[in-house]
């Protein structure tokens, strides 16, 4: 994740259990401050999940049934990092 990125708000950020997180750039450096006020949002995490595994074209199966803590199991096992 780059700055600049950041300041352009192209990325969102959640916890595992589906709180946005705050980003913000201290410098040249992304930093995660806090839990927004926003509630959790699972249901949306586990959509973004979703849509970006399968443009993503993984080949793993039953994607579209999948809860959220195997959704981010399978994104971090075919990407190595978590989002």
């Amino acid at each position: 994740m780059e700055p600049i990125d950041v300041r352009n708000e192209e990325y969102k950020a959640y916890d595992a259990e589906g709180y946005p997180l705050h980003l913000d750039v201290e410098g040249n450096l992304v930093v995660i401050t806090d839990r927004q006020g926003d509630g959790c949002q699972k249901e949306e995490l586990e959509r973004d999940l979703r849509s970006f595994l399968e443009r993503a074209r993984t080949e793993v199966p039953g994607v579209g049934g999948m809860r959220l803590e195997d959704l981010i199991r399978v994104y971090v096992e075919e990407f190595g990092y978590a989002i």
